[in-house]
């Protein structure tokens, strides 16, 4: 099936102005991690050091996201229904973990008012649930958004 999708400027504007928000976000984890695991305590408190770090992220996406919205493309399409996918995957998986530790916690012996038990779901099984459930949802929505011709 073609692409029927139509971009327009206003269309350009809002990818600009979505992409442009979610870059800050990864620009964001970029400066933490950069902070971390590259940069010298002495650069820590530089904010010329972050802005550069944030805006060399997210001035990408959200000249990404302009040119999506204006001329749309079957790869961007898929691109943002796998987007949509991770998220509700993340959730799925998260509250399917919780779930299913809740249910298997009693056979296995653990008392499920014990803090460690609890903090052993919440910081341990639910994120790698929602990490996987995240990338099954992703990959399930960006192939059906592939296959229709988003």
């Amino acid at each position: 099936m073609a692409n029927t999708a139509r971009g327009s400027p206003l269309r350009g504007l809002l990818g600009l102005v979505l992409a442009g928000s979610a870059g800050l976000a990864l620009g964001f984890l970029a400066y933490l991690l950069a902070r971390e695991f590259a940069l010298p305590t002495s650069l820590w408190g530089s904010d010329a050091v972050m802005w550069t770090i944030i805006l060399a992220v997210a001035l990408p996406c959200a000249a990404l996201g302009a040119a999506q919205g204006a001329l749309p493309s079957r790869a961007g399409g898929a691109l943002a229904a796998s987007l949509g996918g991770f998220v509700l995957g993340a959730v799925a998986g998260a509250v399917a973990g919780l779930f299913l530790g809740g249910v298997l916690g009693a056979p296995l012996g653990a008392e499920q008012r014990e803090g460690s038990f609890a903090m052993g779901l919440v910081f341990g099984l639910a994120p790698i649930a929602a990490l996987l459930g995240g990338a099954v949802g992703a990959a399930l929505m960006a192939r059906r958004a592939w296959r229709r011709g988003a």
